[in-house]
């Protein structure tokens, strides 16, 4: 089941590269989730497909196999900045995984 999300998860991010639509990856604090979602849907409404972890994911392998890949497949990395991030080793991580890509703070 959870190979079944991962899989979903990266032919979606394959699809949106190849239909020309800039894709994102949403970096973010669990504390800040009501003002991703926020941010998904007027990133959508400009044709802008953003990625966020979202789907429980079985073990932690496959979560930061998941994580990677979109990292990876993303245009760039929008980091959701707040007390929560900043102090998130994950979100770190996740940022410093993309060194060099364009970056958007909110």
């Amino acid at each position: 089941m959870a190979q079944d999300t991962l899989s979903r998860t990266a032919a979606a991010a394959r699809l949106a590269q190849q239909s020309n639509k800039l894709n994102v990856f949403i970096s973010y604090s669990r504390q800040d989730i009501a003002f991703v979602d926020r941010l998904q849907q007027a990133l959508a409404r400009r044709g802008i497909e953003a990625f966020v972890d979202r789907e429980r994911i079985e073990t932690v392998e496959e979560w930061l196999a998941r994580i990677a890949e979109l990292i990876t497949n993303a245009d760039t990395i929008v980091f959701v900045l707040s007390p929560g991030s900043v102090d998130s080793k994950i979100c770190k991580e996740e940022v410093a995984s993309r060194r060099g890509s364009t970056s958007v703070s909110c």
